[in-house]
């Protein structure tokens, strides 16, 4: 028997070895066994079947052990069974939906919501282990009926999606990015499609890549005819979408108002006047509060009820503007978008995942967009994540697509002007005027928005993370932080923590504050084959006077060469001069750097290598003061 048992001993811990060495091989702790899918279709809805495998290795994708499912009014979660499984196969334990912790009423941003979600968390006692689970989805409306990821962040060994529809039913699907086979035949009154792919290798979680570049491979589904409620879409064109929605929309606006009521005062204001006035007040009177229930999530409440009581979501906001502009004779429209971190729209598969929603008005032949939830955003501005994407813009004809318009580096500019005094006692510091504008003000708003004491004091130091070591701020004001109209302007006055470098008779000071390369400026491009995304254009200025203490006995300064650079993507500037400030000798250095690229695709890295390359050596500029040998 203990001969026996040591086999036995042997052979486990073999069987682990050999798990934890294809683990390693794999590079992951983690992988699905395998992905499936059953749906089928009926006369309005669809029943979806999933059943699913994963073994977990080790620690290091634990979070492969926490499972969710969501359920809402319009689709049902039914037959949830999890089977935790050793390394044998033998359950260790099991669990259905009753097993798991529900929460309700929130839904990403929504604050009232339908939507519940179902979430557990498996452990075993020893790795590895397998979960595999079984549930179902019905739902009574095909609006619902999305996409699936073949494609996971570990690997994949085979995943299968079946599809089972009537002779009459059509359909358009999308499937790339993943090699996959696909087969159709006849069964009876049915037509079965089937799609399966593997293995799939895991997915590179790669840092600071354009969405459309980090999604996963999917599987995406839109039937042709489909109704949610009382709404029918028949041919899923754009077209038809903007169709659809105006459907919807049509009677949440206002009452138009009778001619007589609108006051000459009204008439005689330019349109741009009237269609700011109109934004700013529903900005600064209409709060966001996304209400996500029943058809009410991808439906307006009415303008006069969101008007009323102060609050609304994204597409309840934006009714209420448009409808404002139009009963002032604007030509306004609402506008269908999956922002920026979404991934773009494809023009030739119309489907109907959008996320959000704004407007668009023409106004003497200029086109202003406008996001009434971004708070903080000035009259004519866009976050930007609404920025240069293709958008759905539901006009009277149908939906269109459109692109909203691009910033550009000085629409996101910002200035530093910067007075560094060096000391008697060889010590420094300064006084530096911040300015920022556009994009970079918007966010700062958002960031220092509501607070004050130590915890502003705290968020101010944080704007210069990574010259914590340089320097030591005294004192700081904030300039017009409430006011989205005008720039934000930040005062600050600080030590230097890195003084001027004496060396003999000579002292080193290097003018570059605050400069330095971005943490995305940073990324390693090695054999890196998607964009590196920078967010939006952006310009940086830096103008700042050295002056030093009468006490020093310079005898002369050496100032470095001016220099510039211009790439397809930005341009970067340096200049010195040496002037007479208050009657004192005194140097300027002014520094720029701009992009005007949302992301660099790879073609540009080279590009983009020489200008870090560049950017470095001239960080390492220094201004040269001759002290004399008295």
């Amino acid at each position: 028997m203990k001969s026996t048992a040591n086999i036995i001993l042997v052979g486990v811990v073999l069987v682990l070895c050999l798990c934890f060495q294809a683990a390693a091989a794999a590079g992951t702790g983690a992988k699905y066994d395998f992905r499936t899918w059953e749906c089928d279709i009926d006369e309005s809805g669809f029943r979806l079947k999933v059943h699913h495998k994963i073994t977990i290795y080790d620690e290091t994708e634990i979070g492969y052990k926490e499972l969710s499912f969501s359920e809402s009014d319009f689709v049902k979660l039914k037959n949830v069974t999890i089977h935790v499984l050793d390394a044998n196969g033998n359950e260790i334990y099991k669990r259905t939906k009753k097993d798991m912790t529900k929460a309700c009423g929130y839904a990403g941003y929504s604050l009232y919501s339908d939507n519940c979600v179902y979430y557990t968390s498996l452990d075993a006692p020893h790795f590895p282990y397998s979960i595999e689970y079984e549930y179902e989805k019905v739902s009574s409306s095909l609006f619902f009926w999305g996409d699936v990821d073949f494609e996971q962040y570990i690997p994949v060994d085979y995943a299968s999606y079946t599809l089972r529809t009537p002779h009459d039913f059509n359909f358009r699907h999308k499937f790339e990015g993943l090699k996959h086979s696909f087969d159709t035949y006849e069964d009876g009154p049915d037509i079965v499609y089937v799609w399966n792919a593997g293995p799939i290798p895991k997915k590179d979680r790669i840092r600071y890549a354009p969405a459309e570049f980090s999604a996963l491979a999917e599987l995406t589904f839109v039937a042709e005819d489909l109704k949610l409620g009382r709404f029918r879409l028949e041919g899923c064109t754009w077209e038809n979408i903007g169709h659809w929605y105006t459907e919807m929309y049509q009677d949440k606006y206002l009452p138009i108002p009778d001619e007589s009521l609108v006051t000459d005062t009204a008439l005689e204001k330019d349109i741009h006047e009237q269609v700011k006035s109109h934004y700013e007040d529903i900005t600064a009177n209409i709060r966001y509060v996304a209400i996500e229930i029943g058809v009410g999530g991808w439906q307006p409440y009415a303008a006069s009820l969101t008007q009323k009581r102060g609050y609304g979501d994204c597409k309840d906001m934006s009714t209420l503007l448009v409808s404002r502009l139009q009963n002032n004779d604007i030509e306004a429209f609402q506008v269908l978008v999956r922002t920026r971190g979404s991934g773009p729209l494809s023009e030739d598969f119309a489907a109907l995942g959008f996320g959000h929603v704004i407007s668009v008005c023409v106004a003497d032949e200029d086109t202003v967009w406008m996001d009434p939830t971004c708070g903080n955003c000035p009259f004519g501005e866009l976050p930007w994540q609404d920025e240069d994407i293709q958008v759905l813009v539901v006009t009277d004809n149908g939906g269109e697509l459109w692109r909203t318009p691009a910033s550009t580096p000085k629409d996101n500019l910002t200035e530093r002007v910067t007075r560094y005094r060096i000391n008697g006692d060889f010590k420094a510091n300064f006084q530096t005027t911040m300015t920022v504008h556009g994009n970079r003000a918007t966010g700062l708003r958002g960031y220092l928005a509501g607070i004050g004491g130590d915890e502003l004091r705290r968020k101010i130091n944080d704007l210069f993370r990574g010259s914590e070591k340089k320097f030591k701020i005294d004192s700081f004001t904030v300039i017009n932080l409430n006011d989205k109209n005008k720039p934000i302007s930040i005062n600050i006055s600080a030590t230097m923590l890195q003084h001027p470098k004496k060396i003999v008779n000579s002292l080193y000071c290097n003018p570059f504050i605050f400069s330095g390369l971005s943490r995305r400026e940073k990324e390693d491009l090695t054999d890196r084959e998607v964009p590196l995304d920078l967010v939006y254009p952006s310009l940086t200025t830096d103008i700042v006077t050295i002056i030093w203490d009468s006490t020093l006995a310079v005898d002369s300064v050496s100032i470095p060469k001016n220099d510039s650079l211009s790439f397809p993507f930005g341009e970067l500037g340096y200049s010195a001069s040496k002037f007479a400030d208050g009657g004192q000798d005194s140097v300027q250095i002014e520094f720029s750097k701009s992009h005007g690229l949302y992301s660099v695709p790879p073609e540009s890295f080279p590009d983009f290598e020489t200008y870090r390359k560049k950017y470095k050596k001239l960080l390492k500029k220094h201004v040269k003061l001759y002290l004399s040998d008295n």
